[in-house]
């Protein structure tokens, strides 16, 4: 095993993810790419891989949507102004020059909202069909979280729907961009409920692995229906 992550680490890794060339690229989409790698890895990596005629829209629908996690992630906004904010951030990507550096100055990805003028800029360069895709899931994905600042997470239900809000949206975000591209066929822009459970699987995973360090930061998105079972 040891040989095998030796050999993919140093030969076979630039097989699977070719090194992306951006030094013909727009310097705005320059540091879109900078972001990408900043706030992702793994994400970057396969994202880089992909066929250009999807890599910056990929690209941007990822930073799009961290940049509204990291408003919602961040604790110390005050309640008064993250909700609108969630509401109104996908009306954000059709104003030019829109920033945001409200984040405290420990949120990992702050630097991402304070030049997210850049991101907006690359967003209108994308083609309508990818724009409108993107700004939907980007409107519905604000509206759920604004949603779950003034309710906490119970039942089974309530957690079914936060996660699709939060992760189920991306992989139908996801889906839909692959049929616009004409890569992948139109079915599968269509056949949201596979979308949907794929993104509900990988956000559960997240929620369990991180319960502890959100309990730390004063927030819970672990259905009191389940824990409430072992504890009062």
């Amino acid at each position: 095993e040891l040989a095998g992550m030796v050999y993919f680490k140093f030969i076979g890794q630039k097989k699977i993810f070719p090194p992306n060339d951006v030094s013909e690229l727009r310097p705005t989409m320059q540091r879109c790419y900078y972001f990408l790698d900043k706030t992702s890895r793994s994400f970057s990596a396969v994202i880089q891989a992909l066929d250009p005629e999807l890599r910056s829209a990929i690209c941007l629908f990822y930073l799009i949507l961290r940049g509204l996690d990291t408003v919602e992630d961040d604790m110390t906004i005050p309640v008064n102004i993250k909700t609108p904010l969630l509401q109104q951030f996908y009306n954000k990507l059709e104003e030019r020059g829109w920033s945001f550096d409200g984040n405290s100055p420990t949120e990992k990805d702050r630097q991402l909202l304070v030049e997210f003028a850049v991101v907006i800029d690359e967003f209108q360069n994308l083609r309508p069909a990818y724009r409108t895709i993107i700004s939907d899931i980007t409107r519905r994905m604000g509206h759920g979280m604004a949603e779950f600042q003034n309710r906490s997470v119970e039942t089974i239900k309530d957690y079914d729907l936060y996660c699709h809000y939060v992760a189920g949206l991306v992989g139908i975000g996801l889906s839909k961009l692959f049929a616009a591209s004409q890569l992948e066929d139109m079915q599968v822009g269509v056949d949201e409920e596979l979308a949907n459970s794929m993104g509900l699987f990988l956000q559960k995973t997240n929620i369990i692995r991180d319960y502890l360090e959100d309990l730390q930061q004063n927030r819970t998105w672990y259905p009191k229906e389940v824990w409430g079972k072992y504890h009062s």
